[in-house]
């Protein structure tokens, strides 16, 4: 193991997420991932301040797509597959940024794609499938989705992030042609929080990605659960083919 990698696998003990079985993710009522699983990784960030971690969406056997502002500025990236016999990291081999990604896009009021690919030096393992692309979502009021995301199951509990969990979220009035705003269903509290940026939002009834989770916001003085905010994949379909096709890993 290298100098690199084994620095970030120091991230796995400063998240919290080397006791994966009695972790949990995601806040509010969800469940453990199903065939969610397939297509879920852990993607670790080092930077010269610390180290942090997101979600991620397998789209080709080398490469994952997650929130661009979960690798910015990153001095090492790796992804994690907490799952099955053979747990270990992949380093990261090169990243490419969204062009359209403004990293002080809140404070500014700009638009922003926060996307990026993260392109692995290996083959990840075979337990680990590209996600299909949804082609785009309806317009309907109660458009119920699934999120999956390694995240904290209590906000400002390291201890309680690292195992993959999924919850259902309906989409929220008024739509966006690159955002999803998702609530939790019939009004009760839970959505994504810390490290849940960057894992996919899957259709409700089918294996299908339509969004990549990105901010979250909380009620009162809490940051998570009240709003899940997303990247709609549909209308970015050409970059990630574009930057998979430059990569040759179509």
């Amino acid at each position: 193991m290298t100098q690199k990698c084994a620095a970030l696998f120091a991230v796995l003990a400063c998240a919290g997420v080397s006791s994966i079985p009695a972790a949990n993710a995601l806040v509010g009522k969800s469940r453990a991932a199903g065939p969610e699983a397939r297509h879920t990784v852990m993607v670790l960030k080092r930077q010269r301040n610390g180290a942090s971690f997101c979600s991620g969406a397998v789209v080709a056997p080398k490469v994952i797509l997650t929130a661009a502002h979960c690798v910015y500025r990153a001095s090492g990236i790796a992804i994690y597959a907490p799952i099955g016999a053979n747990r270990r990291l992949y380093v990261a081999r090169r990243i490419a940024i969204h062009p359209g990604f403004r990293a002080n896009a809140i404070r500014s009021r700009r638009r922003s794609i926060d996307l990026a690919l993260v392109e692995t030096r290996e083959t990840l393992p075979s337990h680990l499938t590209p996600v299909a692309i949804s082609n785009g979502i309806g317009k309907r009021k109660a458009v119920a989705l699934r999120i999956a995301g390694f995240g904290f199951r209590r906000e400002g509990s390291e201890s309680s992030g690292g195992q993959l969990r999924v919850m259902a979220l309906a989409i929220r009035q008024p739509h966006s042609s690159i955002l999803l705003w998702m609530r939790s269903q019939r009004g009760s509290y839970g959505g994504a929080c810390t490290g849940d940026s960057g894992g996919p939002i899957f259709a409700s009834n089918k294996m299908v990605l339509v969004g990549i989770t990105v901010w979250a916001r909380g009620t009162g003085k809490r940051r998570c659960g009240e709003l899940t905010q997303a990247i709609r994949i549909a209308p970015q379909r050409a970059w990630i083919a574009s930057t998979l096709a430059k990569w040759n890993r179509r």
